[in-house]
């Protein structure tokens, strides 16, 4: 409570508000909008419809391919596994990795964040839909190449 006072004497109430404010956004927030991240479940939480893998691969309009460190190629084609949220906007967020290299996990999860869909429509409105992804580590492939596989 002393710590208030002298931020409320220091920068006024206004200000002091909304850094309270956006503290505690940062603390509840993500809490509330990743539940793939709670408990590592990886099941959809209520109302966020699943949609097959094949189903949404047909509907990705561009795809970024990862980057394949040096180290991992030694070891030959690699696949990383996520479960992801394509939202109404087509972008993806959040990433819950369910398989795969470690060591591949964030190179995997770069790549995926920058891929795009089709929005899903359900009663003819796009919504946010859950999925699983493949990404595919593949020697001698160039990471950072886009393509565009559903046009």
């Amino acid at each position: 409570m002393d710590l208030l006072r002298r931020l409320l004497a220091k920068f006024g109430p206004g200000l002091v508000w909304v850094h309270i404010f956006v503290a505690a956004l940062i603390i509840t927030v993500p809490a509330l909008s990743s539940p793939l991240l709670q408990d590592g479940a990886a099941s959809a939480p209520a109302g966020r419809k699943v949609v097959p893998a094949s189903t949404m691969a047909s509907s990705c309009l561009t795809m970024v391919s990862p980057r394949f460190p040096m180290q991992a190629q030694a070891q030959g084609a690699q696949v990383v596994v996520l479960k992801v949220v394509v939202r109404h906007t087509g972008a993806v967020n959040p990433i819950h990795i369910v398989s795969g290299n470690p060591s591949l996990e964030p190179e995997a999860m770069d790549a995926v964040r920058l891929w795009r869909y089709r929005p899903y429509v359900a009663d003819g409105q796009p919504i946010d839909v859950m999925t699983t992804v493949r990404v595919d580590f593949i020697p001698g492939k160039q990471g950072g190449l886009v393509s565009h596989p559903a046009h």
